[in-house]
């Protein structure tokens, strides 16, 4: 039974959605701003209308680790590297894009030229697209190559160890420290 509590509706356990896919009929309608469903799970879902999906789910993040390629004499810095990324990332596909992307595009890691890039689930092929058009880094020329993506922080950390394998068999101090700075990225 759905019953209407002000401006929210509530869907009791066992209750199903309309098979039609539709908003359910009454006082509610496109004007709707916000409806909370109480599913069977005891999970509380918030849509947004135009173009709501029920997210039940958390918020899924991606992890793009890439290589830098260019001069040597190229400053490398994670913030200036952040900052850079999000102002490509406007450039290419507006404020309402970015403003998607905002909330979770961050450099995570930098180290011997690799770099591991949060962003959301949804953004990973424009993050990725943004990646492959950069061509230059404060008027220096640059490649981001991007290496491989992981789905979680485990799996992140797996992978850049696995990258930088090479370059921790130089030496033992520098594998410490960067074992350090692997183990801690996080969400």
């Amino acid at each position: 039974m759905i019953s209407e509590i002000g401006r929210q509706t509530q869907l009791n356990a066992g209750d199903t959605w309309p098979s039609s896919g539709k908003w359910p009929e009454g006082d509610l309608s496109l004007n709707t701003e916000t409806l909370a469903l109480h599913c069977t799970y005891s999970e509380v879902v918030w849509l947004s209308y135009p173009g709501a999906r029920p997210r039940i789910m958390r918020f899924k993040n991606r992890y793009l680790i890439a290589r830098v390629h260019g001069n040597e004499n190229i400053s490398l810095n994670a913030q200036t590297i952040g900052r850079y990324i999000r102002k490509r990332y406007l450039e290419m596909f507006g404020h309402v894009g970015g403003a998607f992307a905002s909330s979770s595009l961050a450099v995570k890691y930098l180290n011997n030229r690799v770099i591991v890039v949060r962003c959301g689930r949804d953004d990973v092929v424009n993050v990725r697209a943004m990646l492959t058009f950069v061509t230059e880094l404060d008027t220096q020329p640059c490649l981001f190559q991007v290496l491989t993506i992981s789905g979680s922080v485990r799996t992140c950390r797996t992978a850049v160890r696995n990258i930088q394998h090479p370059w921790h068999q130089m030496d033992s101090t520098i594998k410490q420290q960067d074992l350090a700075l692997i183990d801690a990225i996080e969400h």
